[in-house]
């Protein structure tokens, strides 16, 4: 999409299989989900950098992670879900999503999701 000659490259989010099987194991968590992946998919949402997803959803619910990966906190700090971004492209993988206690017994390996 181009806007007053500056390409905008809007967020696509890959495998939503993974957002919609952890929704249906744990149905509190739907309202959390689905709000962010709406703010996440409107026309207006621009990641061409990590500093980008600390600005749209603020410094206390977004960590960067090494390798172009984010983790953003979910209703309330409750849920944990971590983005692989290609930011030139526009495209988020979902790469993990759970609980916050789940979160942080991942350690080291966060680097490798």
């Amino acid at each position: 999409m181009i806007i007053f000659g500056v390409t905008r490259i809007i967020v696509r989010i890959i495998t939503y299989t993974s957002l919609r099987e952890f929704d249906e194991k744990h149905p509190r968590t739907m309202p959390a989900i689905i709000a962010w992946y709406k703010i996440v998919k409107s026309k207006d949402v621009i990641w061409k950098k990590p500093q980008d997803v600390v600005f749209m959803f603020g410094v206390s619910r977004v960590d960067i992670l090494q390798r172009d990966r984010v983790c953003i906190n979910l209703g309330g700090n409750n849920v944990r879900i971590i983005l692989k971004v290609e930011y030139g492209f526009g495209i988020a993988f979902v790469r993990w999503i759970g609980w916050h206690k789940d979160y942080d017994k991942l350690g080291d390996k966060i680097n490798s999701i």
